[in-house]
């Protein structure tokens, strides 16, 4: 039933890493990869055990952790950067820490 949406985020989220990666390399800097593939969702990948709800739940928290990343990182970056995570970044964050939510409670 969630196959479908959890391969969405996947896919934005691949979209996004890969966003970052460009800014970084625009700023003559080597991108590191110090989250691995699954970075904030490796919770999520341990909680098969669980139960729907549960998967849900860790799955909510990774995105609002990676929300509350941009959120915080945001003062810090150059103007081109500050931009790609305005635009781009923020917005499909929260979008997908509502997902969650709304289904979580619906």
């Amino acid at each position: 039933m969630w196959v479908g949406l959890l391969r969405q985020l996947a896919e934005e989220h691949q979209l996004a890493a890969e966003s970052i990666r460009e800014q970084i390399s625009e700023l003559r800097a080597e991108p590191a990869d110090e989250s691995g593939s699954l970075g904030f969702w490796a919770p999520v990948a341990r909680a098969i055990a669980g139960d729907e709800l549960s998967h849900l739940q860790v799955a909510r928290h990774a995105e609002q952790q990676m929300l509350d990343t941009y959120q915080g990182v945001l003062p810090t970056l150059d103007t081109g950067s500050a931009q790609l995570v305005r635009n781009l970044l923020l917005p499909t964050q929260q979008r997908h820490v509502q997902l969650f939510t709304d289904v979580m409670n619906g």
